[in-house]
């Protein structure tokens, strides 16, 4: 038996409803100018951290990148948790190695 169309649409209305009800429940949201900087932070610091390993350099220039986002980032839950994962970065090293470090002309966070 086949799913009438209107099930189907309310369905994903219904999801789409649920899901924005729980944001503002939870206090986490991200307006979409701000989920653009968010997005390209979260990959910047992330490449870095795949890159330390093997290219300390090139981990040091994509961590500067993605902390200076932060730096200028409004407020919020999710750049707050993506601050401290930076700062956190910060103390161990970029990407959990210890001899990759920011280098000098990173801008510290706030």
């Amino acid at each position: 038996m086949m799913t009438p169309v209107g099930e189907v649409v309310n369905t994903r209305r219904e999801k789409r409803e649920d899901i924005e009800t729980s944001n503002r429940r939870s206090g986490v949201r991200i307006d979409p100018p701000h989920l653009v900087a968010w997005i390209r932070s979260s990959a910047q610091i992330g490449w870095a951290g795949a890159l330390a390993p093997t290219d300390c350099a090139a981990a040091q220039k994509h961590f500067g990148k993605g902390v200076k986002i932060l730096a200028g980032a409004p407020k919020s839950v999710n750049f707050d948790r993506a601050r401290a994962g930076a700062k956190q970065q910060w103390i161990t090293g970029i990407g959990g190695v210890p001899g990759c470090r920011p280098d000098a002309g990173t801008p510290p966070l706030p």
